[in-house]
């Protein structure tokens, strides 16, 4: 495969990544926002705890899943320098909005 394909297909992967954490992250929280059952189950049976390490730890797999299509091959079109950063920031920025929520609905300080 040339370089210039497996440039943009890792490109492609990166963004595809990036897409499915973000929206991982807006189904989960619509889920605990939105479904009472789902979210008194969570909050009751102690899954919060449980769902906040999965949330770290899903994050910082996307995180290194996006590093590594970065690194693995130098990239003969070089991507603009922010491009790496911003995909890192939606990912943490999904990451700390999945738990955000759920810690919001089960201290649920609007009571």
């Amino acid at each position: 495969m040339p370089p210039i394909d497996l440039a943009k297909q890792l490109t492609t992967y990166a963004d595809g990544i990036t897409a499915f954490c973000v929206l991982q992250a807006l189904a989960f929280i619509y889920a605990v926002a939105g479904n009472e059952v789902f979210s008194k189950r969570v909050v009751r049976t102690d899954g919060t705890i449980a769902c906040t390490i999965g949330i770290v730890i899903g994050t910082g797999v996307y995180w290194f899943l996006v590093a590594s299509c970065a690194s693995s091959i130098h990239l003969t079109p070089p991507i603009p320098e922010g491009v790496e950063t911003v995909r890192i920031c939606f990912i943490i920025g999904a990451g700390l909005m999945s738990v955000a929520a759920l810690w919001l609905v089960k201290l649920n300080p609007f009571e």
